[in-house]
């Protein structure tokens, strides 16, 4: 007969033999889920400079304007949630005079139950009207990480010792041949930056008070402070980065246009 000792021993091993295969397991599925995460994450990055070297393969273009159309295709592809957020946000600002309503109606309650009741109220309302609250701030979280892993696909791409480094290196214009390199003309560089500054006053134009003063004075500065580090960029990331902002610029002046 066993002993209660013996029994609890057993016991104990057995529990320490169930953890530790729980552990294993737990370890094998993070390790397969990391290692498809990084499967599609490099399938992904590889996808820019795939575009980039078909593009160049089937015109002859020259790298800089194949690395320029590919960014411009990008960025068209993402006109239709564009274009869906714009309609989305027009028909929700359609709703301002009972948004306001609610508002009022709300402003009595403490100010945790107030939150709670108004955005719900404001779900309820805007769903009721066919409006879909998210596309307004959910779109661009979308659209964002996307044109970040482009820029990152494209600055991998433009590394010394890449794949595409020998034919990059005589890619450029005759200012820049060298896409792999800093701009020595600072003609990119600057270019780009003042597109970007461009950008930000047509987007904050016609807008006042301290906090749109602040937002321009802060953005601003970064890039003066920043310029020395956006310089030492090689030439090929402007060869995205100019007709990007170009696209930009058009996209802001048709939609103040409308």
């Amino acid at each position: 007969m066993c002993s209660v000792g013996t029994v609890l021993a057993r016991a104990s091993r057995q529990c320490a033999l169930h953890s530790a295969t729980y552990r294993n397991a737990r370890d094998l599925r993070l390790a397969d889920n990391r290692r498809r995460s990084r499967t599609f994450s490099s399938a992904a990055l590889q996808l820019p400079p795939a575009a980039v070297d078909a593009f160049h393969a089937a015109s002859g273009a020259p790298w800089y304007l194949s690395i320029g159309v590919t960014a411009v295709g990008f960025r068209l592809l993402l006109l239709p949630l564009v274009g869906y957020q714009l309609r989305e946000t027009r028909r929700f600002v359609a709703l301002r005079s009972r948004l306001l309503s609610i508002r009022a109606e709300c402003a009595s309650l403490p100010p945790f139950e107030r939150g709670y009741v108004l955005a719900a109220r404001v779900w309820r309302c805007s769903r009721a009207a066919g409006v879909q609250p998210l596309a307004i701030g959910v779109l661009p979280l979308i659209q964002i990480p996307g044109l970040i892993g482009v820029i990152v696909s494209i600055r991998r791409m433009l590394e010394p010792g890449g794949v595409y480094a020998d034919a990059l290196r005589e890619g450029g214009p005759a200012f820049a041949r060298d896409l792999t390199r800093a701009d020595a003309s600072w003609l990119l560089p600057v270019g780009s930056s003042a597109l970007v500054l461009v950008n930000l006053q047509l987007s904050l134009r016609g807008r006042r008070g301290s906090l749109v003063a602040m937002v321009r004075g802060v953005w601003q500065a970064a890039f003066v402070v920043g310029f020395p580090f956006v310089a030492e960029l090689p030439a090929g990331v402007f060869a995205y980065w100019l007709p990007n902002s170009l696209l930009s610029m058009a996209q802001t002046l048709a939609l103040r246009a409308l």
